[in-house]
């Protein structure tokens, strides 16, 4: 489940870091995902800060992984708000919506519930929203004035207040204080649970009960400031007061507020909903469906109006025709905007608000029976789409009958990734940027780096789990998986070395006169190595939580009541390697296929458990 920030997270967020946002200037905005973004700041006294953005789930300073390009949306919003002072951040009504204001009268307004929303203002004019939509009382449209979702504030309600909203609603106290009251779902059920009130209880009953409404709730708001953070795993939370609702202790306490959000946004990365192929087919017919209906009405239309008007387009036509001579309408004339196409033998005119193409060749009843019979086709094909549609529909009912259970991606799985047979973590970067990532931001004390004695190796951390530390068996296992996943794979070695080394001897920091590449790391001292380790990778499951996911590991870590095939580097192509192995192991291709080390490979053996081997050569 994917948790959205309540109103009570942005209050808190807001209040409490203020002081760090304001005064900053937007220097580069990335957009990390189809709703995510984030807002590169910059202060003299902070240098830089990352305030990421997730239009579906809520903000946090966190640095996720960048894309390499900017996006068109991305560019766009850098023309507008890029090297633009941050001049104040604001909650608004206690809602989950967030302004932003800027030093040359601009504001950045993030409406984070929904679908979510990012809109830029001029003064109060919107300028820019990435979605625009109308409601009855409502607009997100360029040039309309940008009002809030809820005209309500609860800050600002006194008890008489409270009491006349309770006193007036025909809802239930939790319905009723989370939408008439604006205080929203978590807040709702975790004041009522203090007060002992009933939640199911009428709203118009407890009207009484509003001065001590209100005393919790600013009660709350002061617990939320106090900047900690308390992690549900189980609800995958993290809130910024206790939730003695939930009937549970937090699973983590977080002394700082920020540091629980990071923490939930680097343990539970969005996954994006992939729209299916037999969706995509749906939309798509859906809008022909539309666009065909929409023609045959239009051409209609014409073909009605040309008929009713006979006798104007006959004169029309015979004037511009090839045996009659052109004449532009007067100033009285009800034909404007005349233009005669002599190369495809037509004439443009527009009559009554109303454009029309017709031929000059053809009577006015003739290109009146034209139009009519283009609008049949049309209509025609809208009868066609619409039993394509149905049968698409009836495959999705089946299809939704039997639904395709889709996992959430773990945050390690951005990298090359296993588990040691100790149960440590180790992760290795993919390309230059991921190299980078993976030390920079995934490598504490207590871990080691670990490379393969190859130039371009990636570069590769054995977490550790403290208190434990990593054993022999690991730090062997880490090297044998730096080396498995260097270009000593492709080249078709059958042995090679790794080293490893603590953290404090990896910088970032040339000598004079040297430069350091994104991706590359400067090891100074001593260098631990590992000679003669076998180039050869497991491909089974490892159990995450609940589950279990195909992981890559070197030979002999796999558990042993565990399916698994063995890989060496050889000949067969990486495609054709992926198709065996997602047939032996009943796994899609595309959970493979970013598993696999660069290069060609050899499928050894399928072990069915560690005693038992069959032969797939």
């Amino acid at each position: 489940m994917q948790m959205k920030q309540s109103s009570l997270d942005f209050y808190a967020f807001v209040e409490t870091y203020r002081d760090r946002i304001v005064g900053c200037f937007i220097k580069k905005i990335y957009q990390v995902g189809a709703k995510e973004f984030y807002f590169q700041l910059y202060r003299q006294d902070l240098k830089r800060v990352g305030l990421y953005i997730s239009l579906e789930r809520g903000i946090a300073f966190y640095d996720p992984l960048l894309p390499s390009q900017s996006s068109g949306l991305a560019t766009l919003l850098r023309k507008m708000l890029s090297e633009k002072r941050i001049t104040g951040i604001e909650q608004i009504n206690f809602d989950r919506v967030v302004r932003i204001s800027l030093g040359t009268g601009n504001s950045i307004i993030l409406e984070l519930f929904r679908e979510g929303n990012l809109i830029v203002t001029e003064g109060n004019a919107i300028q820019w929203a990435l979605v625009q939509r109308e409601w009855r009382n409502r607009k997100i449209v360029k040039g309309e004035p940008y009002s809030p979702p809820s005209p309500t504030d609860p800050l600002n309600m006194n008890p008489e207040a409270v009491a006349k909203v309770l006193s007036e609603s025909k809802a239930s106290l939790v319905q009723t204080l989370a939408t008439r009251m604006n205080l929203g779902g978590e807040v709702s059920e975790e004041l009522i649970f203090r007060s002992g009130l009933r939640k199911e209880s009428p709203s118009r009953e407890m009207a009484d009960s509003s001065p001590s409404i209100v005393e919790l709730f600013h009660s709350i708001l002061a617990e939320a400031l106090e900047k900690k953070a308390y992690f549900y795993s189980a609800q995958t939370i993290v809130s910024p007061v206790r939730l003695t609702h939930l009937a549970t202790d937090p699973d983590r306490i977080f002394e700082s507020l920020n540091e629980g959000y990071a923490y939930y946004f680097q343990q539970f990365p969005y996954s994006q909903p992939q729209e299916t192929s037999l969706e995509r087919r749906i939309r798509s017919q859906q809008k022909s469906i539309q666009e065909f209906e929409k023609l045959s009405e239009e051409l209609a239309r014409k073909g009605s109006l040309v008929m009713s008007q006979i006798d104007k387009f006959s004169k029309l036509l015979s004037s511009v025709g090839p045996a009659g001579t052109e004449v532009k309408p007067g100033s009285g004339s009800e034909f404007t905007d005349l233009k005669v196409d002599r190369g495809h033998r037509t004439v443009s005119v527009r009559y009554l608000e109303t454009d029309l193409e017709l031929s000059y060749e053809m009577s006015a009843g003739a290109n009146a029976e034209s139009l009519f019979n283009q609008s049949k086709s049309y209509r025609d094909k809208a009868s066609g789409a619409r039993e394509a549609l149905s049968r698409s529909m009836l495959e999705s009912t089946i299809t939704q009958a039997r639904p395709e259970v889709k996992r959430s991606k773990q945050w390690f799985e951005s990298f090359r990734w296993f588990f040691t047979s100790e149960g440590f973590l180790v992760i290795s970067g993919r390309d230059r940027k991921t190299n980078e990532t993976v030390v920079k931001k995934h490598m504490a004390p207590g871990d080691l780096y670990i490379h393969a004695d190859l130039y371009g190796a990636p570069s590769t951390v054995l977490k550790a789990d403290p208190p434990r530390k990593p054993g022999e068996t690991s730090i062997r296992e880490a090297c044998v998986f730096s080396l498995s996943m260097s270009r000593a794979w492709s080249a078709g070695i059958a042995s090679g070395s790794a080293y490893w080394v603590f953290p404090e001897q990896v910088s970032k920091t040339p000598e004079s006169g040297e430069y350091v590449s994104t991706g590359s790391w400067i090891v100074r001292g001593r260098r631990n190595y590992l000679f003669n380790l076998p180039l050869e990778l497991e491909i089974g499951f490892a159990k995450i939580r609940d589950g279990s996911i195909p992981m890559i590991s070197p030979s002999g870590v796999i558990a042993v009541d565990s399916i698994s095939v063995t890989l060496r580097p050889g000949t067969e192509k990486r495609n054709s390697v992926v198709a065996t192995i997602a047939k032996l192991l009943d796994v899609k291709k595309d959970e493979l296929d970013a598993l696999l080390p660069p290069g060609n490979s050899s499928i050894v053996r399928m072990n069915r458990t560690k005693q038992e081997n069959a032969s797939v050569q």
